[in-house]
């Protein structure tokens, strides 16, 4: 997961200051450059990690209810 976001943020030019990864969610402090960053990091990083995790665990489907929030 650490690995995802950090890649991806720098793909779509978004600082990523601080994080904390929890059993079921995850909170993210960061700054993107863009309008357009923040969106398409968070779809990158869940398209990616949601394969992996239930290619890990012989599942599917989704593994967070709904769409990220963002707050300033």
């Amino acid at each position: 997961m650490l690995e995802l976001l950090s890649e991806n943020a720098a793909k779509f030019d978004v600082a990523l200051h601080a994080y904390v990864l929890m059993g079921n969610h995850f909170h993210l402090l960061v700054t993107p450059q863009t309008v357009e960053g923040l969106p398409q990091m968070m779809q990158a990083v869940g398209r990616r990690y949601v394969r992996l995790f239930n290619d890990a665990h012989q599942r599917t489907g989704t593994l967070w209810e709904g769409r990220y929030r963002s707050t300033l």
